[in-house]
């Protein structure tokens, strides 16, 4: 496996479980030196109550549940939410029927707990891995807080292909007003996108692994995965499964597992059939356009060896 060296700033996440958040937050969970702050939920994959409860229950399912985790906001700023149950379940993470977590959501909702947490340290990596909606009202509430982000890593958008639409990923779909105001912030930025997430693929065999780890985190992520494998056979006919948000939480922690360059990128907002859409000047010829760090390659094998790793760390908890 090839080393990279790790990045030990604390860690925000802001994110809407569905599994593949699930997952990446057990990712950072099992990923030793990791500093989670706090948990922000947002709506995306289900609604804001439902991705605040879950992350809830994988922290609580993690042995984590002192790590604070408040609602934020329910619906993107200009538009109406469209969830995703069909790719995640009905409960978000695979109809698997996880406890009801038993510690409450912290007080003062997603936002507040973003601000006051960002701001209560030097420097943090804000991984967002759901619509940019609590981002972009916490950076214009606070702008501030914009100091105290080393990085946002976002799991969104594309260099040139949708999942939602032919155009679109979706979480910037969901809320393309938002993510392009935190892209034009001038917050150091990098894209996690589908061009990314898809080289790094799980499959039936994976799971069987992650089943052999023999401790109950890894044994729910398997039984959660297993729904969103079984939606990638019948709706793409392979196995081969991307796992979007953990790709963007292992570049997070690792930054040098995944190549990034710098483009131009702009969101479209209201294309009839491009909303949402993340445009990158691959040439880089419109200077005018923000420029962020864009995900071109990632370390497959790297990816999927620190995310059995994780799990694995669970067996001796």
């Amino acid at each position: 496996m090839a080393s990279y060296g790790r990045d030990r700033l604390p860690v925000f996440l802001d994110c809407d479980p569905g599994i593949d958040d699930a997952f990446a937050l057990m990712v950072l969970l099992g990923s030793p030196g990791v500093e989670l702050l706090g948990i922000s939920t947002v709506g995306g994959n289900v609604p804001v109550e439902l991705t605040c409860e879950n992350a809830r229950r994988i922290l609580e399912l993690c042995g984590r549940a002192q790590v604070p985790v408040a609602a934020g906001r329910a619906q993107p700023l200009a538009k109406t939410l469209v969830s995703a149950e069909e790719v995640h379940g009905r409960d978000g993470l695979g109809n698997i029927n996880l406890p009801s977590p038993t510690v409450p959501e912290a007080a003062g909702g997603g936002v507040s707990l973003l601000i006051d947490k960002l701001l209560a340290v030097p420097r943090a990596i804000l991984l967002a891995t759901a619509p940019l909606t609590n981002v972009a009202v916490a950076l214009q509430e606070h702008p501030e807080i914009s100091g105290h982000i080393q990085r946002i890593v976002w799991m969104g958008g594309s260099t040139g292909f949708g999942n939602v639409t032919p155009a679109a990923e979706y979480n910037a779909w969901a809320d393309p007003e938002a993510a392009r105001q935190v892209i034009r912030s001038g917050v150091p930025f990098v894209m996690v996108g589908l061009n990314v997430t898809h080289q790094v693929a799980l499959d039936r065999s994976t799971l069987a692994h992650y089943r052999t780890l023999g401790n109950p985190v890894a044994e729910t992520a398997a039984r959660m995965l297993d729904f969103y494998v079984t939606f990638h056979e019948q709706e793409a006919g392979t196995d081969r499964s991307p796992i979007h948000d953990a790709v963007a939480a292992v570049a997070a922690i690792y930054p040098a597992s995944l190549r990034t360059v710098s483009y131009p990128v702009d969101v479209e907002t209201k294309g009839e059939i491009t909303e949402g859409a993340t445009v990158v000047d691959l040439r880089g010829l419109h200077s005018d356009q923000p420029r962020i760090e864009v995900g071109l390659e990632a370390d497959a094998g790297f990816h999927l060896e620190v995310m059995a790793d994780s799990l694995a760390s669970f067996s001796a908890a």
